[in-house]
């Protein structure tokens, strides 16, 4: 007979934490041996007006030992990301940069996971893999994984060199009530169009039923603490983490690089990738993810982004079966079934309005920042 939960989940609260600690010093050290190779080579860094990548270029600039000009067309990019007065420059990250970096958050909750199970096994005495259900099905893990996994990859993108606070490089600038507040109706609105894209994935390739099972336990909210759980797992802590990384770091910096298209395109592609654990999800997210960068880049900042995202995640957690049942969204059963039309279609008319609102023309006083001011 397997044990209680209950003495599993009393030292899970002791043993969690001090798992944390262990895999961010793991990871804190990681970066540091990475940062020199990874942010010289990888990245499209600038010191006194140069590229820091080695190129011609830059032996040129070396060997005369003079200041080598900026390319004219940065200041055009970043003019479209760069809209607060006092927002500074993000970090240039290339392409193949941010795979390297979105890899690397994708794969960091495997451990956090693994070694928070073994933990529990050993010191509860229960299987290795019923510890890896009960840990997978803790809310409080999924928010410690995404906060781990989002580590290195900041690490890496910061300069190794003096700038102004990480937190306005990334875009985390102010913005309007009215901008949040349509930034949140849209993303509840967006919930139900994107489900139902996952049910149309689902057609091609098929989710088996303990896989759904899985979800639906990891999102359920039978009593109040496990609600505030899930909350603070799905509604805080991943749309946080996520959107600091694609959008604050990966977006703005590759549209310094590649432009803001080129840059639309990738941070959207790979930030559905990450969430290729569920195969219909990588189509969603790829698409809500395209909607984030846009009203990223049109806004200047990505807190519009990361109340979208967290209106998003809300809407499963906050709309249950047990409260309102909607067919294709929230029941478990076989097979494939679809979002009724007298829901979708609201839902589709409503993200696209939110969607035009907040890409329309921008305030009078939001103005973009010349990128040699800023470095």
């Amino acid at each position: 007979m397997a044990p209680s939960a209950s003495p599993v989940a009393a030292y899970f609260l002791a043993s969690g934490f001090a798992a944390d600690v262990v895999v961010s010093a793991f990871a804190s050290c990681f970066a540091r041996h990475l940062a020199s190779l990874a942010v010289r080579r990888c990245f499209c860094l600038r010191r006194n007006g140069a590229s820091c990548g080695i190129g011609p270029r830059n032996l040129a600039g070396l060997r005369t030992g003079g200041k080598v000009p900026a390319r004219p067309f940065h200041t055009a990019k970043v003019a479209r990301i760069v809209s607060h007065p006092a927002a500074p420059a993000p970090t240039p990250i290339r392409a193949l940069s941010a795979l390297f970096l979105a890899i690397l958050f994708a794969l960091a909750p495997g451990p956090v996971v693994s070694l928070l199970a073994m933990l529990v096994g050993r010191f509860a005495g229960i299987s290795l893999r019923h510890a890896q259900d009960l840990v997978s099905a803790e809310p409080l893990v999924f928010a410690a994984a995404s906060v781990v996994s989002v580590i290195p990859p900041l690490w890496l993108v910061r300069q190794p060199l003096p700038r102004p606070p990480l937190m306005g490089a990334l875009g985390v600038t102010p913005v309007a009530g009215g901008v949040i507040a349509m930034a949140a109706l849209t993303g509840f609105a967006m919930q139900l169009p994107l489900c139902e894209t996952a049910n149309l994935v689902e057609l091609i390739a098929p989710v088996p039923m303990e896989q759904k099972l899985a979800m639906s336990a990891l999102l359920s909210t039978d009593t109040p603490l496990r609600l505030l759980k899930v909350l603070i797992a799905v509604v805080v802590a991943a749309p946080l983490c996520e959107e600091l990384l694609f959008r604050g770091a990966l977006l703005r910096g590759m549209t310094r690089v590649h432009g803001a298209a080129v840059a639309v395109l990738v941070s959207s592609l790979l930030f559905g990738v990450a969430h290729a654990a569920l195969i219909t999800s990588v189509l969603p997210a790829a698409l809500a993810g395209f909607a984030f960068s846009l009203v990223t880049l049109r806004t200047g900042s990505i807190v519009p982004s990361m109340v979208m995202h967290a209106a998003v995640n809300a809407v499963p957690v906050l709309v249950s079966r047990s409260r309102l049942e909607i067919v294709g969204f929230n029941t478990l059963q076989e097979g494939v079934y679809h979002v009724p039309p007298l829901w979708l279609v609201p839902s589709c008319a409503l993200t696209l309005a939110g969607l035009w609102w907040l890409n329309r023309s921008r305030p009078d006083e939001r103005r973009a920042v010349p990128v040699d001011n800023q470095l």
